[in-house]
């Protein structure tokens, strides 16, 4: 009995510390002059002091951060489960040509300060093919 209430434990105890992350998403690959999505979600509603990384000069910030929250609910033969997610969103255009970096967000998630990865972004002359990073 003590090894289920252990291993109980420990399951939810990491389901919730896989859950508390903070996932950026934006094209790999855009044309100079294109306007594209940067997106930063968090797996929970207990969000605060988000801050974006330093978004390069070879971007152009046209909107953001909006937030939008998305939130859940399911009931399976008896079994509920929810979940919640907030997700701040920029749109910016590409001004230069080369390969940029936009560093990683920070925010304190359920009372733990947390980052993103770190997206990286190459324009050129060429439309995008579609690809789009994430971690």
């Amino acid at each position: 009995m003590k090894r289920l209430i252990t291993f109980i434990i420990l399951s939810v105890s990491f389901i919730v510390c896989w859950a508390q992350q903070i996932t950026g998403r934006a094209p790999s690959q855009v044309a100079v002059g294109e306007q594209f999505r940067l997106t930063y979600t968090v797996n929970t509603d207990d969000v605060s002091g988000f801050r974006a990384g330093n978004i390069p000069d070879a971007f152009e910030v046209l909107t953001g951060p909006s937030t939008s929250t998305q939130s859940s609910f399911q009931m399976v033969n008896g079994h509920t489960s929810s979940s919640t997610s907030v997700t701040y969103t920029y749109i910016l255009s590409a001004t230069k040509n080369g390969s940029f970096t936009i560093p990683a967000a920070h925010a304190t998630v359920n009372g733990k300060s947390l980052h993103s990865n770190e997206l990286h972004n190459r324009r050129s002359e060429e439309r995008r093919v579609g690809k789009e990073c994430r971690s």
